[in-house]
């Protein structure tokens, strides 16, 4: 009996799990945003616990989904 290859299951599910533990990161370092309104339009400022520039860097796909959802 030929022993099934189990990589390709790991694999699968690192790269499923991978954007979930991007977004669950996201939630977790961030503090409520603060809106300030100008004439402009809306300013969302989003605070992160720690780590302010590196993370403005690493999470700015979901800060830009999070500022549309807001507004």
């Amino acid at each position: 009996m030929k022993r099934e290859a189990r990589a390709p299951l790991i694999v699968a599910i690192i790269a499923l799990a991978l954007p979930l533990l991007y977004v669950a990161s996201y939630f977790a370092m961030v503090t409520p945003a603060s809106v300030t309104v100008s004439s402009a339009g809306t300013h969302v400022v989003n605070n992160y616990r720690f780590g302010e520039v590196r993370a403005q860097r690493f999470f700015w796909p979901l800060e830009q989904i999070d500022i549309r959802l807001l507004c």
